[in-house]
């Protein structure tokens, strides 16, 4: 439950308004951060 009460929360309000998705560079360095393992 609080999984998806913080998804919304995140995607809502976090990505819409730091704008983390909005280009291929951003969107890069976000994958680059997590482990390929």
């Amino acid at each position: 439950r609080s999984y998806n009460i913080l998804q919304f929360y995140f995607e809502e309000k976090l990505l819409s308004s730091q704008s983390y998705l909005a280009s291929e560079t951003s969107i890069q360095r976000i994958l680059d951060m997590i482990p390929d393992e």
